[in-house]
């Protein structure tokens, strides 16, 4: 107690697709067209909820709980849940350093709100974790992984 929430996340337009062989790529296309992800509907209870613009993608389960039925974070009515990020090794470039910003970046509402800091709009997630300091720990821990 609490249980603890696991939240996937995805770069722009690579979000997972599940299917089976028997389907037809056009069926799997129109049925995945306008379905959403955990993660964007993060994005847009931000847009819906001002109380959760205060808080990163991982605390987000503590106030709010997601439904994958209805795709959709809703308030908490009870207990709370610890979010965590599934792991991203350095090596994976712009899915790690999307994970870095998620960890801090607060009210996104969209994947420049994630990229953005102190009001510039950065064109990649490593060149926002540079501007937010975060790249030498990740040169230290990927020197450190590589030596072990």
């Amino acid at each position: 107690m609490p249980s603890v929430q696991r939240l996937t996340f995805h770069l722009p337009r690579q979000q997972s697709v599940i299917f089976s062989d028997s389907e037809r790529l056009d069926e799997v296309v129109d049925r995945s067209k306008d379905k959403g992800t955990m993660f964007l509907s993060w994005m847009e209870a931000n847009k819906k909820y001002t109380e959760g613009r205060q808080l990163t993608y991982a605390k987000f389960p503590m106030f709010f709980v997601f439904s994958p039925d209805e795709m959709e974070w809703k308030p908490r009515e009870r207990g709370p849940s610890i979010g965590r990020l599934t792991f991203v090794p350095p090596r994976s470039g712009n899915l790690h350093y999307l994970r870095l910003l998620l960890n801090v970046q607060v009210g996104c509402m969209s994947y420049e709100d994630i990229k953005t800091v102190g009001g510039h709009i950065y064109d990649t997630f490593r060149e926002a974790c540079g501007a937010l300091g975060m790249l030498e720990d990740v040169v230290k821990s990927t020197l450190i992984e590589s030596h072990q």
